[in-house]
């Protein structure tokens, strides 16, 4: 698991595992998003990564904070998939604490950093338009 690069290869071994063995136990379901987690924050939109015992706090880079109005669209984010997902800006960059407290918080996580590429994406479009 740990030779896996991105999301794509990731999704092909999970989907071989079940092939081969059925139903994935809970402990290897959290491997799967841990490793999904370390791929997700493993990019260029992130420009510092402190983690700390209760929550992990991700640094967006300069670009990415400066987009006009990216702030609205990643607080409506935070807003759909949890409250223990904290959005801030301080020093020039937006600051995301993700809280570790909730068991299934590595899912919130991800589904939050999978739709944040998402948002950095639209905008880069529209800068160059």
């Amino acid at each position: 698991m740990a030779e896996v690069k991105n999301s794509q290869q990731l999704e092909a071994l999970e989907e071989e595992m079940i092939d081969v063995y059925g139903r994935l136990p809970k402990s290897v379901k959290l491997l799967l998003e841990k490793r999904r987690f370390e791929i997700f924050i493993d990019n260029d939109l992130i420009e510092e990564i402190k983690d700390f015992e209760d929550f992990y706090e991700l640094v967006l880079g300069e670009k990415v904070s400066k987009f006009d109005g990216i702030g609205f669209d990643i607080f409506r984010l935070c807003d759909e998939i949890s409250r223990d997902i904290l959005v801030s800006y301080r020093q020039g960059r937006v600051r995301i604490r993700l809280a570790k407290k909730d068991k299934n918080w590595l899912e919130y996580a991800n589904r939050f950093l999978k739709d944040l590429k998402r948002i950095v994406q639209k905008y880069e479009r529209l800068e160059l338009t």
